[in-house]
């Protein structure tokens, strides 16, 4: 019998730790972090912890490549919903959702482009805490920053 491809080995390696990321945000969800173990991950799974050693040999492996997971979808979704508000096809539903995923991560939030009243009565209906924009003022070097700040506060 020949070896198997070294594409096909490495597609069914991607393939279990697909799995494995997969019972173990199950596990998660229902248990909570603390109900997170390797060998339950494979009884679940049917196979033996040491079999999942292979892929991740150790639990805090297994949380890592989690939460790298989950940054790079939310980094995705972040790219995804920027796309949207540059071509404008960004309604209320879309900020919205953003502004939830954001808060659920206890991130806050500061919206970029923010350019008339309107923005700002949209982002504040939806909770946003802060803006930037032209509405706001124009770009400026660090060092004017004090200056500008000081001679808002007088006006």
């Amino acid at each position: 019998m020949s070896p198997r491809p070294r594409r096909e080995q490495a597609h069914e390696r991607a393939q279990m730790e697909a799995t494995i990321k997969a019972v173990a945000r199950r596990q998660m969800a229902e248990h909570g972090t603390a109900g997170l173990s390797l060998r339950g991950i494979g009884r679940e799974m049917g196979i033996t912890a040491p079999a999942i050693y292979n892929y991740f040999p150790r639990l805090e492996d297994l949380i890592t490549a989690l939460i790298v997971d989950a940054f790079t979808a939310l980094a995705d979704a972040i790219q995804v919903a920027e796309s949207a508000v540059e071509s404008q096809m960004c309604g209320p539903k879309v900020l919205a959702s953003i502004l939830s995923l954001a808060h659920d991560l206890k991130l806050e939030v500061i919206a970029e482009g923010v350019e008339t009243e309107e923005d700002v009565a949209l982002l504040r209906s939806l909770g946003c805490e802060q803006g930037q924009g032209f509405l706001f003022g124009a770009p400026m070097p660090a060092a004017e920053i004090l200056t500008f700040i000081e001679s808002a506060k007088a006006s």
